[in-house]
C-alpha cells in the first residue's frame, strides 16, 4: 500500500506533526510506503522568486527518492481550475492507494482529495472543525465550552473571549467550520483519538458510524535511547538528582495550559523537589518571574524545549508529571508518553484526560483550579515510595495494554483498507 499523509505544516510544530512522524515510522515498519504532502515549508525549502508551484517540485518527488512534497495549494480556502489541475497532477504522480488528511483547514482541498482517492481524516483538535474559536474553550473564566457549533458562536467571542473579535474573522472562521462539517459527508471515515472528540463531532451532526476512535500510541525503547544518548555534554544529566524528586511540566507555555497552577501548588508542597518546566511560549518569561516572586524553596528550572531523547530520559527520572491544563485536551499525548516511561501523572480532569488517567492507579485526577488538591497529590507521590513504585509499574503496563503501536496500527489499517472498498 502507498499512503499519502497531508498536513499544513511540514516541520515539527506540535503534537500533530510529532504523531505523523511516529506514524510514518510505524507504517514503514509494516511495509507501507508513506509520502507526506504539506503546505507550509521551512524557509530553506520554499522556492525563491515567483509563485511556489507544486510542479516545480514534482521532478524531485515522482521517483519517490524523497518522501516529502511541498504543495502550497493546500492552504487555499478556495480552489480554482488551475489549483485543482495542479493538485490532480500531484495525486496522479504520487499515485497513492489512499489519503490520510491531518490538519488542513481548507474544506475545498478536503473535498477535492475525496473525489480523486479514498480519503480519511484524522481530526486531532476541535479548532476550525467543530469550533471556530479557541478549541471549545472560553478565555474569560478559563472554562470549557459545552455548546455545539451554531449561531451563538457569532457572539461568543465578545462574551467569552473565545476567539477574534474582528467581525470578518468571526464570519470567516464560522464559514470554515460550517463548510468542513458539510465536507465530511464525502469522507469515507473520520479518525479521532478519544471518545471526547467523538462526542464533539457527533454534536455537530456527524454520524457516529462514520467516526472511529483510535487512541494515540507510544512505546519505550530504553536500550536504544541510552545507546544514542551522548555520554557527556548533554543537557539532561544536569537535571539528575537522586536525592531530590523531580516534578515535570511539559508543554507549550500558554495561559490555558495551567503552568501557573503548578507554581501555586509548589508553594504548598513541603517536601523539597526539583521542578522542571519543559517547553516555551508567550508565558515563559512571566512564569519565571512568578517562580521568583513566590519565593519557592524548590529548585525551579525553565530549560525551554529539549530534544525527544532528553525528554524521555527526564520522564524516567521524574517522580510525577503534572498536567494542569484548563483547556479540554482532545487527548493529552504527553501524559501517555510519561506513563510509558514510568512517570505517574497528576492532571486536571478536563477533556479526554479522564479516559486514560485511571485515578488512583497511574496517578491522580484533580478538580480544575484546585491548587490545594494539586499540591496534596504531588506531595503524596514525592514522599510515598511504595505509592510511586506501584503507580509507576501500573502506568507502564496500562500504556502497553491500551496504547501500543501494534494496536494503533491494526485499527488504522482496518480503516484505511475499508475506505478503499
Amino acid at each position: 500500500m502507498r499512503l499519502v499523509q497531508v498536513n499544513d505544516h511540514g516541520v515539527m510544530v506540535g503534537g500533530v506533526e510529532s504523531y505523523m512522524a511516529d506514524l510514518s515510522d510505524l507504517l514503514e515498519s509494516a511495509g507501507i510506503e508513506v509520502i507526506q504532502v504539506y503546505g507550509i515549508a521551512s524557509p530553506h525549502e520554499s522556492p525563491s522568486g515567483g509563485e511556489s508551484r507544486p510542479q516545480r517540485l514534482l521532478g524531485d518527488c515522482c521517483p519517490l527518492t524523497r518522501r516529502r512534497v511541498f504543495c502550497p495549494d493546500l492552504l487555499r480556502p478556495h480552489l480554482g481550475v488551475r489549483e485543482r489541475h495542479r493538485l490532480r497532477q500531484l495525486v496522479e504522480a504520487l499515485s497513492p492507494d489512499a489519503i490520510l488528511v491531518h490538519h488542513i483547514e481548507s474544506p475545498d482541498v478536503l473535498e477535492f482529495f475525496c473525489t480523486v482517492r479514498p480519503t480519511v481524516q484524522f481530526v486531532h483538535v476541535p479548532s476550525r472543525f467543530v469550533c471556530p474559536g479557541r478549541g471549545k474553550f472560553y478565555a474569560k473564566g478559563h472554562v470549557p465550552c459545552h455548546r455545539p457549533f451554531g449561531p451563538y458562536c457569532l457572539i461568543a467571542p465578545f462574551r467569552h473571549g473565545c476567539g477574534s473579535r474582528r467581525p470578518w474573522t468571526i464570519l470567516s472562521n464560522s464559514w470554515l467550520t460550517r463548510r468542513w462539517i458539510s465536507a465530511t459527508q464525502h469522507l469515507r471515515r473520520i479518525l479521532v483519538a478519544s471518545e471526547y472528540m467523538k462526542r464533539e463531532l457527533e454534536a455537530v451532526g456527524i454520524p457516529a458510524e462514520k467516526i472511529v476512535v483510535n487512541p494515540l500510541f507510544f512505546s519505550s525503547d530504553r536500550a536504544e535511547d541510552e545507546a544514542r544518548r551522548p555520554s557527556d555534554g548533554a543537557a539532561v544529566p544536569l537535571f539528575r538528582s537522586d536525592a531530590v524528586p523531580i516534578v515535570l511540566f511539559c508543554g507549550r507555555m500558554y495561559d490555558y495550559k495551567g503552568a501557573d497552577y503548578l507554581l501555586d501548588a509548589l508553594a504548598h508542597v513541603k517536601a523539597l523537589v526539583r521542578a522542571i518546566f519543559i517547553g516555551d511560549g508567550p508565558e515563559r518569561a512571566r512564569l519565571q518571574r512568578k517562580s521568583k516572586e513566590l519565593g519557592l524553596h524548590h529548585n525551579v528550572d525553565f530549560p525551554g524545549w529539549l530534544d525527544r531523547r532528553e525528554v524521555k530520559q527526564l520522564y524516567r527520572w521524574a517522580r510525577v508529571l503534572v498536567m494542569p491544563s484548563l483547556w479540554p485536551e482532545p487527548f493529552g499525548r504527553v501524559g501517555i508518553e510519561a506513563m510509558a516511561e514510568g512517570a505517574p501523572v497528576v492532571a486536571f480532569g478536563v477533556g479526554a484526560i479522564p479516559e486514560w488517567l485511571a485515578d488512583g492507579e497511574v496517578g491522580f485526577l484533580v478538580e480544575p483550579r484546585n491548587v490545594r488538591q494539586l499540591a496534596e497529590k504531588i506531595e503524596r507521590l514525592v514522599t510515598d515510595d511504595d505509592l510511586f513504585q506501584r503507580m509507576s509499574a501500573r502506568a507502564r503496563s496500562l500504556v502497553a495494554e491500551r496504547f501500543s503501536p501494534e494496536g494503533h496500527l491494526h485499527r488504522l489499517l482496518d480503516v484505511m483498507i475499508s475506505a478503499q472498498r
